[in-house]
């Protein structure tokens, strides 16, 4: 029966009662543009609107807008009042949350789900939202009333539905918010199947040795299988979730996660030690899970049954060797950069490097296929198993670059002066040609070019002479210019970029506790008698000295975060950046700050994300976040490491103990002098000669090992095969062998390390200052020079005892 109350021509009122009256919307008394607005304002409802409002409005199928009310079109003043009643919906549900006794948890709007499903590729269907035909919400225990008794739409315990089915009822999926106050979840709209695309499920291996059809018939089965799980949404994952997390690593993030989350989330082996600078001020887990799948481009797998899923952080295979494919692409325009470089710069044609570019230039495609796989590739004027032949004419030209020589104690040596012998009147000449290359820490490519030649001298001895060309020595593809302003210049408009900020990054370490650099220039007396191992080190090196004031890259996206309050997600890596302000308009400051420091900066879905340029190679170049923790604390305990953390640092990858930049953060910024022991970047054939007295000592068994600290371990104790890897001689068995380590900034004397015929003491003598050795020498050896005394920034060597004479393979 139509509805007897007065009908209002327009206004306020005359919306009110057709929004409200269930006769009115029986008999369709709502005009077609009322009706519009209607149905839009159900679907595009905030997630945190309290279902008593949403619920209240009725629903009108697009079928019904072929009738008009005899009231007459609405006027504007109507539409002015569906706006209102609009942002009353909008204010009420999430401007003033403390008035409800209900706390809504807001998952995300319908504009977010368009955007993503868009940038997905699941776009919602063409035709227009409000006309698609929504299921109506039950109607309110009081006719007429925009309120709804929240008991009553508390669902019955006894009639719960699993979420999986909840989520996933087939074509028209649903998108949920979970309400603190209720048992199950609650639908805030009605939307295409929004499932957690960041997740990968576990791969379903099938072995068989069943007929074709079966296998078939298993194989579509299981393929059913995978892809129902394809379409699973976690509703756990919608808890909000609060994270600041600085340079903390996959694993703690995963820890964070799920403590806050109360789902099982853990990590992959292959990505455990990555680091990751994240601040986030309230956002869904599943937000911040995707958006760390996007950046790292690492994956998310799910196992489990329904309720009790498990999530794990990983890398896979295809991401693997994506990243093994940029390290290769970087190597090769390095490559084509330095053939290019050669062929525009010849050079002088009686130049030893110009020549040796020639013969580098005549390298066949298989000599370059081996050059780049990591061997040499030599020539030698007589061709032999490891060297193709050198042309007579080319050797003959390299021989000539080395001049003179004159004898000097004995033995033929290089001399520029007209009197000398000229090398190239030398008898029975060999000439030797070699090329290697070596990558730098982000990808730089050099290329060494290695020429030895010999000869014999009117008094038939036969000497040497030795040079190194460098033909390439790249920075790497990826320490290149960023260029951030013009690749985002997309954004330069969006909201807040033009935003002046004030961006002060504060290291961790404060700048008074810095320290200043005490380079080699600057050495004085009273430092004592050095050798070129005190020189080489983090400590007195330039080349290995951070800027001054310095910071990290964490510092600098906490910077942003404390200044502009935004979603932070970075990665994070050792090394140490000039400290510096910006002032100035956000999207300056992000662009500037991310040039220096070699990032690249995006906004994705409200998140500022950055990545290193040269990530793919600081991932491999990273020492362990939980070993420089361990090792600090050790530190913090004992004064100073162990030889047993210098074994342990020295059985890292060459590559970690040859990054300089990984070495002056772990140096300077996390104080572990010991890390200068095994890592000599400057410096490596000497580092190699450490390391492998390392790794000697890390070889050998508990028994072993307290001989070797005792000086009592026999060489024919240990394989001869070890013993090979610290000395390229042949060692007598009955000989023993001893380890010497003298810690970071001691003082010691420098005789005990003297063969014959030198005295030699049988006693190491080391103390925290030149006056303690001295005292010490003093008492036990009086008759021995005092001097002279030597200061070491860490030493490790050994001492083999033949009985007749010392060797000291390592460090002396």
């Amino acid at each position: 029966m139509k509805c007897r109350k007065p009908l209002y021509s327009h206004g306020l009122r005359a919306l009110l009662h057709q929004l409200i009256c269930k006769e009115c919307f029986q008999h369709r008394e709502l005009d077609r543009p009322v009706a519009r607005v209607v149905r839009k304002m159900r679907v595009i409802a905030p997630a945190s609107a309290p279902r008593e409002l949403i619920d209240g409005l009725p629903h009108f199928p697009k079928a019904s807008l072929h009738r008009r009310s005899s009231a007459g079109p609405i006027s504007i003043f109507a539409f002015a009042s569906v706006a209102t009643i609009f942002a009353m919906l909008w204010y009420r549900s999430g401007a003033r949350p403390e008035t409800s006794s209900t706390t809504w948890v807001p998952v995300t709007d319908t504009s977010k789900i368009t955007a993503h499903n868009t940038e997905r590729n699941h776009p919602l269907p063409n035709s227009d939202l409000t006309g698609r035909d929504f299921k109506r919400w039950p109607a309110p225990q009081k006719k007429g009333s925009l309120a709804r008794n929240v008991e009553a739409a508390r669902p019955d315990p006894s009639s719960r539905i699993d979420d999986t089915n909840f989520l996933n009822p087939g074509k028209n999926g649903v998108v949920v918010a979970v309400r603190n106050d209720l048992q199950a979840p609650v639908v805030v709209a009605q939307s295409q199947i929004m499932r957690d695309d960041f997740v990968e499920p576990p791969p379903v291996l099938l072995a068989s040795n069943c007929d074709p059809g079966a296998d078939q018939a298993m194989t579509a089965e299981l393929h059913l299988a995978f892809e129902k799980e394809l379409q699973i949404t976690d509703a756990k994952l919608y808890k909000p979730v609060s994270l600041a997390l600085k340079h903390a690593t996959m694993s703690e993030l995963c820890s964070e996660l799920s403590r806050q989350t109360g789902e099982p989330i853990y990590c992959g082996h292959n990505v455990a030690d990555d680091n990751i600078t994240i601040y986030i001020g309230s956002r869904p887990a599943r937000e911040i899970m995707r958006e760390v799948s996007r950046v790292f481009g690492f994956t998310w797998e799910r196992s489990g049954k329904d309720g009790a899923y498990r999530y794990m952080l990983k890398q896979d295979v295809a991401a693997q060797v994506a990243e093994e494919r940029l390290r290769s692409n970087d190597l090769e325009a390095e490559f084509k950069g330095i053939v290019q470089q050669m062929r525009g710069e010849p050079g002088p044609a009686n130049e030893r490097a110009t020549i040796v570019k020639q013969v580098f230039s005549g390298l066949s495609r298989q000599d370059i296929d081996v050059l780049r796989s990591g061997a040499e590739v030599r020539f030698r004027t007589e061709a032999s198993e490891d060297a193709a032949p050198l042309e007579p004419d080319v050797a003959r030209l390299l021989i000539a670059t080395f001049g003179g020589c004159v004898k000097q104690f004995g033995l033929w040596m290089s001399d520029p002066s007209p009197e000398a012998f000229p090398f190239s009147k030398t008898t029975d000449q060999t000439c030797f040609v070699g090329f290697h290359e070596t990558i730098g820490e982000f990808g730089g490519l050099n290329i060494e070019g290695s020429v030895g030649v010999t000869g014999k001298f009117p008094d038939g001895q036969v000497s040497g002479k030795g040079a190194t060309e460098h033909l390439g020595n790249g920075v790497g593809v990826a320490e290149r210019n960023v260029n951030n302003a013009a690749n985002n210049i997309d954004l330069k408009r969006a909201p807040g970029m033009q935003d002046t900020v004030n961006l002060d990054p504060k290291p961790p370490l404060a700048v008074f506790e810095q320290g200043h650099p005490y380079v080699s220039e600057s050495l004085d007396a009273s430092v004592g008698t050095i050798g070129p191992e005190l020189l080489a080190s983090y400590r007195f090196e330039r080349k290995l000295q951070p800027p001054r004031p310095w910071m990290t890259s964490d510092d600098f996206w906490q910077a942003v975060h404390e200044a502009t309050n935004r979603d932070i997600i970075a990665d994070s890596f050792s090394r140490l950046f000039a400290q510096k302000p910006y002032q100035m308009d956000l999207y300056d400051a992000l662009s500037a700050a991310c040039d220096d420091m070699h990032y690249r900066w995006r906004l994705d879905e409200g998140f500022l994300t950055g990545r290193s340029e040269a990530y793919h190679w600081q991932r491999q170049n990273e020492v362990p976040k939980h070993l420089l923790l361990k090792w600090q604390k050790i530190q913090k305990t004992n004064g100073r490491l162990s030889l047993d953390q210098v074994v342990e640092m020295a059985n890292l990858s060459d590559r970690q103990l040859n990054a300089a930049e990984v070495g002056k953060a772990i140096y300077h910024l996390w104080q572990l002098p010991e890390w200068g022991v095994c890592s000599r970047p400057t410096w490596t054939v000497q580092a190699q000669r450490v390391r492998a007295v390392a790794r000697f000592v890390g070889a050998l068994n508990t028994e072993q090992l307290v001989l070797l600290k005792s000086g009592e371990l026999r060489a024919k104790d240990v394989s001869s095969e070890l013993l090979r890897s610290v000395e390229y001689h042949e060692i007598p068995p009955e000989s023993t062998i001893r380890v010497e380590y003298i810690p970071p900034f001691k003082y010691y004397w420098r005789n005990y390390f003297f063969t014959n015929p030198e005295p030699a003491v049988d006693d190491l003598i080391m103390a925290d200052s030149a006056e303690g050795v001295i005292s010490e020498l003093a008492k036990r050896f009086p008759g021995q020079d005092k001097n002279p005394w030597g200061l070491t920034t860490g030493h490790l060597g050994l001492t083999i005892n033949t009985g007749k004479d010392r060797d000291h393979p390592g460090d002396f």
